[in-house]
């Protein structure tokens, strides 16, 4: 085989796997703007108080070890993020997780009305996978690490969101 057919080999599987990639992030945007058209048309009400405490609980501990990773105090790095100043960090992600346990809500209602859920197969294989992903021995010891309902809880989130890209219309800007 020449040199010739292996780089047209080479040229046609680049420009396949480049095609897919944009095909992805074309997908992932239009399920992203659907999101925001339906975020966009909800009225939300306030969310229950334990769902705001647990997801800002998860939130914090998330946020701490990004700071910490960084070597900057929550309170700089929160600022850094969402605005507000340093002082106000507990404030300022006090109302990110009303607004994420808000959008919880409105995507559990998608999935309720679309017959959507995710099964405890599909959970234990995702755990299994993920747990596999970072090296640890069984997914029993993942498990122990992790808040299994609040993993069951993201995975349903991602099945709405390619619910919306799927169903979305995408129409030309005017």
């Amino acid at each position: 085989e020449s040199i010739f057919s292996e780089l047209q080999g080479s040229e046609a599987a680049a420009s396949e796997a480049a095609l897919e990639q944009q095909q992805e992030s074309y997908e992932s945007d239009k399920a992203d703007l659907a999101y925001e058209k339906v975020a966009a048309e909800c009225e939300f009400k306030d969310a229950p108080e334990a769902m705001v405490t647990r997801m800002n609980n998860t939130l914090t501990s998330n946020l701490s070890s990004y700071a910490s990773t960084y070597g900057v105090d929550l309170g700089t790095y929160v600022s850094a993020m969402y605005g507000g100043t340093a002082e106000e960090y507990e404030t300022t992600l006090l109302e990110q997780s009303k607004m994420m346990a808000q959008h919880y809500l409105m995507m559990q209602a998608i999935a309720d009305r679309e017959g959507l859920s995710v099964s405890d197969e599909e959970l234990e294989e995702q755990l299994s996978q993920e747990a596999q992903d970072y090296g640890y021995e069984t997914v029993e010891e993942y498990k122990s690490l992790v808040d299994v309902e609040a993993f069951r809880e993201y995975l349903m989130t991602q099945k709405v969101l390619a619910f919306l890209g799927e169903n979305a219309v995408a129409v030309p800007a005017e």
